[in-house]
C-alpha cells in the first residue's frame, strides 16, 4: 500500500509540475502574440493624425516603437524557448524514469507477450513527444485561439464587415485541420508500430550471430530488414503528402487569398470613407496576423495529431497497473512448509493446463527434487513459488500464509533462483556477480567464483569480458556464474531449475556436493528440477510429476 500510494503522489506531483509549465507556456505565448500587435495597432493614430498635424515626436516615438517591438518579441521569443527546452529536458527525463519504473514492474505474462527491443525502443524514442503535447503544442493552440480572438475584437473596432470576413477561414481552417490531423496521427502510430518492429529484427539477427553465420543467414536477414524499412517508407510518403502537399494549401494558399481579399474590402470601406487609411493600413495588418494565427493552428494542430499518435504507446504502458497493485502486506516466513493445494494453472493465452489439481508439500530444511518428462510443469512450480505467475485454481501457502499475501518482493528476495539459461549481461563476471549482491567485498567475490571453479576454469577469473549474454563463455561457464550468484546471495531458500543441465558428469556432480554443503550449512530448503537423477542424490524426497 504504501508503494502504491507513494506512485500516486508521485503522478500527482508530475501531472502539477506538466500543468505548471504548459500554463506558464500559454501565458508567456500570449503575451508575446499580444505585444506582436502593438504595431498593428499603432498604425490609425500614427497615419491619420501624427503625420498630418506634424506631431515629429510622436512619430519617432512610434517608428522605435515599430523597430524595437519586434527586437524585444523576438528576444523574449528565443527565451520563452530556452525556458520550455529546460524544462522539457528535466521533465522527459523523469517520464523516462517513470515509464521504465512502470515496465520493470509488469507481470511476467506482459514480457512474454512484448518484446524487449519494441518496448524499450516505444518507451524511449517517444519521450520527446510526449512532453511537446503538454507543454509546446496545447499551449500553443490555446494561446494561438486566444490571440486569434483578440485580433478579430480589434477588427471589429475598426469595422464589423472587416471582422465579419476573417470568420470564413475558421471552417475551412477546421475542416483542413480534420482532414489531415486526423490522417496524420494514423500514419505516425503505424510508423512507430514498424520502428518498434525494425529494432527488435536487428536485434533478434545480432542476439543469434552466431546462427546466422553458421547458416550463411545474412542475405535473409538483410531482406526481413529491407521488408519493414520498405513498409515505413510507402508510410512516410503518405505522411509527407499530408503534412506538406494538403498543409500547403493552409499554409500558402489560403493565407493569400484570404489576405488579397482583405485588403480589397478595406480598400473599398476606405474609399467610401466608412473607415480612415490608418485603419484601412491596421485593418490589412491584423488581416496578416489572423491569417498568421490560423496557419500556426493547423501547423500546431497536425504537429499536435502526430506528437499524439508518436505517444499512444507510451500514454498505454504509463496507464498500466503493475506488480505493485497485486502486492500483498504480509511478510515472508518460513519455518514449517510449503503446500500447493488442489494447484491449476495454464500459461496466459494458451488452452493446456500445465498444472492440474496438483497438491504437494515441501517441509523447511528438506532438498525436494522434481522430476518428470518435459512440459510436465516442473519448472513451473519454481515460477510460481516466485509469484512470476499466479495459480488459476487451488492456493500455494507457506506456513498457512496464501502466497498471495506475502510481500511480493520481501517474498523475491528470500528465495535465490538458478534458470537453465543464465540471464548475463555484457560486461565482466565480475558485474554479474555483482548485480545480485552490489555491496559484495573482494573477499566475498572471490570466495563465490573459487568454489565454483571460475577462477580454475575461466581465463581471466574475475576480469574476464563475457561479451552480449555471456556469449563468450560455453554454457557450462556461464551456469557457473549463476551458481555463483547463488552463493552470494545467502537466503534459506535456493529454487534450481536444471542449473547444471549444460555442464558435464564430472562437474555436474562437483556442484551438487558444493549445493549440498551450502544448503546444510545455511540450513536452507532447496527445490531442484532435474532430468538427471544423480543430481538429486542429496534429496530428502523426490517428487516425480505426471
Amino acid at each position: 500500500m504504501k508503494v502504491k500510494d507513494e506512485e500516486q503522489r508521485t503522478k500527482s506531483r508530475f501531472r502539477r509540475e506538466v500543468a505548471a509549465i504548459a500554463v506558464m507556456s500559454s501565458v508567456l505565448s500570449m503575451l508575446l502574440q499580444a505585444m506582436s500587435l502593438l504595431p498593428v495597432a499603432m498604425m490609425p493614430p500614427v497615419i491619420d493624425t501624427y503625420i498630418p498635424s506634424g506631431e515629429t515626436g510622436k512619430v519617432i516615438f512610434a517608428i522605435l516603437a515599430f523597430c524595437g517591438i519586434p527586437v524585444l518579441v523576438t528576444f523574449g521569443y528565443n527565451w520563452y524557448q530556452y525556458f520550455l527546452m529546460l524544462q522539457s529536458r528535466r521533465l522527459i527525463a523523469r517520464v523516462n524514469l517513470e515509464c521504465f519504473d512502470k515496465l520493470i514492474h509488469q507481470p511476467m505474462a506482459f514480457f512474454d507477450e512484448n518484446h524487449s527491443a519494441e518496448l524499450a525502443r516505444k518507451a524511449s524514442d517517444d519521450m520527446v513527444s510526449y512532453i511537446a503535447v503538454w507543454t509546446i503544442d496545447l499551449p500553443r493552440l490555446l494561446s494561438g485561439a486566444a490571440s486569434g480572438i483578440l485580433v478579430f475584437v480589434l477588427l471589429c473596432r475598426i469595422h464589423i464587415l472587416a471582422a465579419l470576413f476573417q470568420l470564413l477561414y475558421i471552417p475551412v481552417s477546421i475542416g483542413l485541420m480534420k482532414l489531415v490531423g486526423n490522417r496524420l496521427q494514423q500514419l505516425i502510430a503505424r510508423v512507430v508500430d514498424f520502428n518498434a518492429r525494425y529494432q527488435k529484427q536487428m536485434q533478434e539477427a545480432f542476439r543469434s550471430i552466431r546462427l546466422v553465420k553458421a547458416g550463411v543467414m545474412e542475405e535473409q536477414e538483410d531482406r526481413k530488414v529491407e521488408e519493414i524499412q520498405g513498409s515505413v517508407l510507402k508510410i512516410w510518403g503518405k505522411v509527407a503528402f499530408f503534412d506538406n502537399f494538403v498543409g500547403g494549401i493552409s499554409n500558402t494558399l489560403m493565407p493569400g487569398f484570404f489576405y488579397g481579399a482583405t485588403f480589397i474590402l478595406a480598400a473599398l470601406l476606405a474609399a467610401t470613407q466608412a473607415i480612415t487609411i490608418g485603419s484601412m493600413t491596421a485593418a490589412v495588418g491584423y488581416a496578416s496576423r489572423i491569417h498568421d494565427i490560423f496557419t500556426s493552428l493547423i501547423a500546431t494542430y497536425n504537429g499536435y495529431q502526430k506528437a499524439r499518435g508518436q505517444v499512444a504507446a507510451i500514454q498505454g504502458y504509463l496507464e498500466l497497473e503493475d506488480e505493485r497493485d497485486r502486492e500483498g502486506q504480509g511478510r515472508w516466513r518460513f519455518e514449517q512448509e510449503i503446500l500447493f493445494e488442489d494447484v491449476s494453472f495454464r500459461y496466459p493465452h494458451t488452452q493446456k493446463d500445465i498444472l492440474k489439481h496438483k497438491s504437494l508439500k515441501i517441509r523447511q530444511g528438506d532438498w525436494v527434487g522434481i522430476t518428470g518428462a518435459s512440459g510436465i510443469g516442473k519448472s513451473t512450480i519454481l515460477e510460481l513459488l516466485l509469484r512470476f505467475y499466479d495459480v488459476d485454481e487451488g492456493c500455494i501457502r507457506v506456513d498457512g500464509q496464501p502466497l498471495g499475501d506475502i510481500s511480493l518482493y520481501d517474498l523475491r528476495r528470500s528465495v535465490s533462483y538458478v534458470p537453465q539459461e543464465p540471464v548475463l549481461r555484457q560486461g565482466t563476471i565480475r558485474d554479474n556477480l555483482l548485480l545480485v549482491k552490489p555491496d559484495a567485498t573482494q573477499a566475498q567475490l572471490i570466495d563465490a567464483a573459487e568454489r565454483t571453479g571460475i577462477l580454475r576454469e575461466i581465463q581471466g577469473g574475475l576480469d574476464r569480458e563475457i561479451g552480449e549474454q555471456g556469449m563468450a563463455l560455453s554454457g557450462g561457464e556461464r551456469q557457473r556464474i549463476a551458481i555463483a550468484r547463488c552463493l552470494l546471495e545467502d537466503t534459506k531458500v535456493i529454487l534450481l531449475d536444471e542449473a547444471t543441465s549444460q555442464m558435464d558428469k564430472a562437474t555436474q556432480d562437483a556442484m551438487a556436493e558444493l549445493l549440498h554443503r551450502e544448503q546444510k550449512a545455511r540450513g536452507a530448503t532447496v527445490i531442484s528440477v532435474a532430468h538427471r537423477l544423480e543430481f538429486n542424490r542429496f534429496a530428502d524426497e523426490t517428487i516425480r510429476m505426471e
